[in-house]
């Protein structure tokens, strides 16, 4: 016999352990399927232990022995179950891993005996304080054993039976089987929940869509243009590459324009040999070469521009234009056009939409490849995107046009009916009416047909007829409700043409090829 541990341990909520694996079940899967409810040992490789005491030091005793060791009758409540560790290192555990004990097990099927004295005392004690005294005591015993079924040896304390009901209600464990299939599912829906993590922030990284392989493999500045501008990127990988390659020549020149180089001797022979394809002479051939030019050529001017988002006021405009051309001659194309577009971007600074707006001008074959409109990754904005609120104008629109066609149609029913409504029309209520569009009074038409009995002699040219003056009232109302409809459509309606936004400056492109092989300078 080998004891172990002799003395006290703290327990909380009642509750001390025996782990040979990583913590991950909880304590219905340690009972369930047992007769017994002090000793939990379903979940594989661990022991779950109940004490009396809720709170503070319990007298502990462990032995591990070589056969199994005869009944003590001293003891009051007795119970025991099958265990085999799961790993080389076996552990007594505190609740919360204040403490352990090493128990120096083989990985081989035990029986486990756990035996308590004074559990109610403990439980009507509560918690056990420095000077308190203590009334349970409890002795955990090991000896090798083929597996078989847990059970209560002998029963006295009402906090024992309240546990042994406790398990005798729980469903069965899964088996062995059913568990290793378990884990491998919890497995599989750890990787399917990781990888919906990944395309999460993936997915919000490139602006709420997806990049292709291509892209995503492209390197350089993609991620900075994703930021400016996210449909310019699919527009780019659906032209073919030699677009691809116009594009970035194009890009280089208008940076090198944009900052006052291109015109200088050196920089305008190495923009030609870049529209030739050919190498690019010096001192484009080493770039710390083209640096030292940069500043100590006296021709070179120095201008400040912003960084594209506006956060840095003062950037050298000639130090951001720099490496586009560099970033044109990459061997591949799509790179050449990203990296090269997102210098001339930085050349312009916080101007840069009108350079884009100028380049699918030159090249309107990217804008027969723009992507869907993009939506917030938020679930939440994605959400109120299917379900924006209702214009407020939209409706008075709508309304107004309803309330119009609605008077037309009783005006016209009074008509049919010789003017007089249910209750006598008009001439019940008596006297003049407003006109409906808040204009001067109208007779009624009792009024009318009096004064045009009691002046028969009236000139029937300067009075036009009641049937022209109605004619001519329905006109205008139908006027204004294609007028208001009109109005609502004008407001953001998907009914109402939009007029195309014109850029100052930007050159409309003088073919429709989709970009010449050299580049279109201003």
């Amino acid at each position: 016999m080998r004891t172990v541990l002799n003395g006290e341990v703290h327990v909380r909520y009642g509750q001390i352990y025996v782990e040979s694996v990583v913590w991950g079940y909880a304590m219905d899967e340690y009972f369930a399927g047992q007769s017994n409810g002090l000793c939990g040992a379903s979940a594989p490789g661990g022991l779950f232990l109940n004490t009396g005491l809720h709170t503070g030091y319990v007298g502990f005793t462990v032995e591990v022995l070589d056969a199994e060791p005869p009944t003590d009758e001293r003891w009051e409540d007795v119970v025991e179950a099958p265990f085999r560790p799961k790993a080389t290192e076996t552990l007594l555990v505190e609740w919360a891993g204040e403490d352990f004990w090493e128990l120096e097990l083989e990985e081989i099927d035990y029986r486990v005996r756990y035996s308590a004295v004074g559990m109610d005392a403990a439980r009507d004690q509560d918690t056990r304080r420095a000077n308190d005294p203590g009334y349970d005591r409890y002795l955990l015993q090991f000896w090798p054993a083929p597996p078989s079924p847990d059970h209560v040896i002998k029963q006295t304390s009402e906090i024992a039976a309240y546990w042994h009901d406790f398990a005798r209600e729980l469903p069965e464990p899964p088996s062995d089987e059913e568990r290793a299939l378990l884990v491998d599912w919890e497995g599989r829906q750890h990787q399917i929940d990781e990888e919906r993590l990944r395309q999460r922030a993936e997915t919000s990284a490139w602006k709420g869509r997806m990049p292709s392989e291509r892209l995503r493999r492209v390197g350089g500045n993609v991620m900075g243009m994703v930021t400016i501008d996210r449909d310019l990127l699919d527009e780019l990988e659906a032209v073919p590459p030699s677009t691809q390659r116009s594009i970035a020549r194009w890009a280089a020149y208008r940076a090198y324009a944009a900052a006052g180089l291109a015109e200088i001797g050196w920089v305008s022979r190495g923009l030609d040999a870049l529209d030739q394809g050919r190498e690019l002479p010096p001192p484009f051939d080493h770039i710390d070469r083209t640096w030292e030019a940069l500043f100590e050529e006296e021709r070179v001017p120095h201008s400040i521009v912003s960084s594209l988002e506006g956060s840095v006021p003062y950037m050298l405009q000639q130090a951001m234009a720099l490496p586009a051309i560099f970033a044109a001659t990459d061997p591949d194309p799509l790179r050449a056009a990203v990296d090269s577009l997102y210098a001339a971007a930085a050349t312009f600074g916080p101007e840069y939409p009108t350079l884009f707006v100028q380049l699918r001008l030159a090249f309107p074959l990217l804008t027969a490849n723009t992507p869907p409109p993009v939506r917030e990754p938020d679930l939440l904005k994605g959400l109120l995107a299917h379900f924006p609120e209702d214009d407020p104008r939209e409706e008075e629109a709508e309304d107004r046009v309803e309330e119009r066609a609605e008077d037309r149609a009783e005006k016209k029913a009074e008509r049919k009916d010789g003017g007089q409504g249910p209750e006598g029309g008009s001439e019940a209520a008596g006297g003049r009416t407003e006109n409906v569009r808040g204009g001067a009074p109208q007779d009624a038409p009792g009024e009318s047909a009096a004064a045009e009995a009691a002046d028969p002699g009236a000139d029937a040219a300067t009075r036009p007829s009641e049937r022209d003056a109605q004619a001519e009232h329905d006109g205008r109302e139908e006027r204004d409700e294609r007028g208001a409809r009109t109005e609502h459509d004008g407001r953001g309606g998907a009914r109402g043409p939009v007029a195309s936004p014109v850029i100052p400056g930007a050159r409309r492109p003088t073919s429709t090829s989709g970009g010449a092989t050299a580049v279109d300078r201003p």
